[in-house]
């Protein structure tokens, strides 16, 4: 037999400072034999959150109108309707209750803490104890804006990664310019005089870590042909991200507090409640480079768990400017609307069924083609495991968000879907349950093996078997 030397899962281009940019899956990184069966990818668990909800009358129609997004990973997906969260309702509204609520099961302890694990930190610690062999363990990332409730920072709006204790795991990274230097590394070159540090920055990140990228790209490389040209095309994918990011003629600092963030237009990111105004042609390419780092964070292996949240729970965010979709043009304009002044949250408590309420559809249309944007790309078959099979077909991804209907707000029926979990969840289908989410989380944490009701033991009353494989 030939021999043939294996590579690190997780091996990385390291350069000086802190820069380290993970490879994508190669053949050499393949650690079977002849004799060994299929092998098995790293357990991995997200949280994939979206605000405000999907009504029941709405979700009930399946995958068109504003849930016809899906509809372009639905074989890859469970959907399943009908799952309750009275169980998560508490003291305070149901923005706070059902965001905090979701991933967990359990009515939170207050608007900044929850009432339990999050389903991803659960998978996290059974089965990795002693933590992943990863460079960062949990990665959050979100779009969000409103934060503070009477001045107290609400974090169950979002936060949707939650420890044992309830206690918040950490704030979700807002920036692609935060998120670039969080995933590769701050490419510092030491103590050198500042103009030198400055001309680094306005190169790459790469260059720290040339050196080694000739080792795997030349004649005397570890790699094969297939991997070495695999090698060349990801660092090349690297330096376009980058810059998008740091173009160069702008100095590549990194923003200062989120309130300064450019794509509010220095509009106050709270906004008294009252919410700010979101340019579609700058929101969605903004937001496809958060998903595309964070995609590639987990596609070379340097986080397998954590969230992504498009718009932050009870959120008032106004759109304008025209949106295109599968050939069809949507113009946002919702600062000219007589409801609430255009308000996304005013159009969810407006909706009442049977009625036609354009601007909640295509706002959520909106929300879940940006989710699904981001699932398309872990669904990327350059980056599939070494079972052959695309993250999206192996990791547990949970679509989760607060509310069921939009008036009056309740935590009844609100909508879930969940991927594969690599063959351990019946997907391609949709599934109308009359079930707690306790049940739902218990049932996706006993299909990765794990002995553990995920919620609100009053609440559970057995696993949804059909959900299983």
């Amino acid at each position: 037999m030939r021999y043939r030397k294996v590579m690190s899962r997780r091996t990385l281009l390291r350069g000086t400072g802190t820069a380290a940019i993970a490879l994508p899956f190669l053949d050499e990184m393949r650690a079977t034999s002849v004799w060994a069966g299929e092998p098995a990818p790293p357990a991995r668990a997200f949280n994939l959150f979206f605000g405000l909800g999907i009504p029941r009358q709405i979700a009930a129609g399946g995958l068109v109108g504003p849930l016809a997004p899906l509809a372009a990973v639905a074989d890859k997906l469970a959907i399943c309707r009908g799952v309750n969260m009275y169980e998560c309702d508490g003291p305070e509204n149901n923005h706070f209750d059902g965001a905090g609520g979701t991933f967990t099961g359990r009515e939170p302890a207050t608007v900044s803490q929850a009432g339990g694990p999050s389903i991803d930190q659960a998978v996290l610690g059974a089965k990795y104890p002693q933590g992943p062999d990863t460079l960062i363990t949990t990665l959050m990332m979100g779009s969000f804006f409103r934060r503070k409730l009477n001045n107290d920072l609400s974090l169950t709006r979002f936060v949707h990664c939650w420890n044992e204790d309830g206690s918040p795991v950490d704030v979700p990274i807002e920036t692609p310019t935060d998120l670039f230097e969080r995933v590769f590394g701050d490419a510092d070159i030491g103590d050198g005089p500042e103009d030198l540090k400055a001309k680094h920055y306005e190169r790459s990140v790469l260059d720290s870590v040339l050196e080694q990228y000739q080792h795997y790209t030349g004649p005397a490389s570890p790699l094969g042909a297939s991997s070495r040209s695999r090698v060349a095309d990801h660092l090349d994918k690297v330096r376009e991200l980058e810059q998008k990011l740091f173009p160069e003629d702008l100095a590549c600092a990194v923003p200062g507090a989120p309130a300064e963030l450019p794509l509010l237009g220095g509009q106050d990111v709270d906004g008294g409640g009252g919410g700010p105004t979101l340019q579609v042609n700058q929101w969605v390419p903004y937001w496809q480079s958060m998903a595309e780092l964070y995609a590639m964070a987990v596609q070379c292996d340097v986080t397998r768990f954590g969230m992504v949240m498009f718009q932050s729970a009870g959120e008032r965010i106004r759109l304008q400017g025209d949106w295109d979709y599968n050939g069809q043009t949507v113009n946002f304009d919702d600062v000219a609307h007589p409801v609430g002044n255009g308000a996304s949250h005013e159009y969810w408590h407006a909706y009442t069924p049977g009625n036609a309420h354009p601007e909640m559809l295509w706002h959520t249309h909106f929300f879940l083609t940006q989710l699904v944007y981001f699932m398309q790309l872990l669904d990327d078959p350059e980056y599939a495991d070494a079972n052959d099979k695309t993250i999206l077909d192996n990791a547990l991804i949970t679509i989760g968000t607060e509310l069921g209907d939009g008036n009056p707000h309740n935590l009844e029926s609100v909508f879930h879907a969940v991927s594969g979990a690599n063959g351990r969840i019946r997907t391609g289908e949709i599934f109308d349950f009359d079930a707690s989410c306790t049940e739902l989380y218990t049932t996706l944490l006993a299909a990765m093996d794990i002995d553990q009701t995920l919620g609100t033991p009053s609440a559970f009353n057995g696993l949804l078997s059909q959900l299983l494989v």
